[in-house]
């Protein structure tokens, strides 16, 4: 059974609006963006995908469906990361001593897996219940709190 399609309602420099599944949705935009800034941040400050934060926060804080912002997120994502190879290797230039200067290798590895687990992610959601994958998203966040959690207070 096919997925029904997203169609955008409106959009413009306030806020957008999507229809998915004979339901509507609205995000401000302003919020999106100072929301992303802030991931963008601590994605930036911790070499981690804002996907990661985006995802779940999208799902939990602003109820809009998995289906609808897996390919926004993972778009973002990729936009993000991106850019950050790239500054990461231009500050590499500038400060020798620091080693700062992406690991090609590793980063190749990330990648593969990456891919290879995008696939079958974009695979699957369409057999999996909402459900499910919210409550996959519930445990991961939560072990990786508590692991930070646990890394500040133990």
């Amino acid at each position: 059974s096919d997925l029904p399609k997203i169609r955008v309602r409106t959009f413009n420099f306030k806020k957008l609006i999507f229809e998915f599944s004979g339901e509507d949705f609205e995000v401000n935009n302003l919020v999106v963006f100072v929301v992303s800034l802030f991931v963008g941040i601590a994605g930036g400050a911790y070499g981690i995908g804002g996907g990661a934060i985006m995802a779940p926060l999208f799902v939990a804080v602003f109820d809009l469906p998995v289906y609808a912002i897996a390919g926004a997120s993972l778009f973002g994502t990729f936009l993000t990361s991106s850019a950050s190879v790239i500054l990461y290797q231009i500050l590499a230039v500038y400060y020798p001593s620091v080693s700062v200067a992406p690991n090609w290798i590793l980063g190749a590895l990330f990648g593969a897996g990456g891919i290879a687990g995008m696939y079958l992610g974009a695979k699957t959601q369409k057999k999996m219940p909402a459900k499910v994958i919210k409550s996959i998203l519930a445990v991961v966040t939560l072990v990786v709190a508590f692991k930070y959690i646990s890394i500040l207070f133990l």
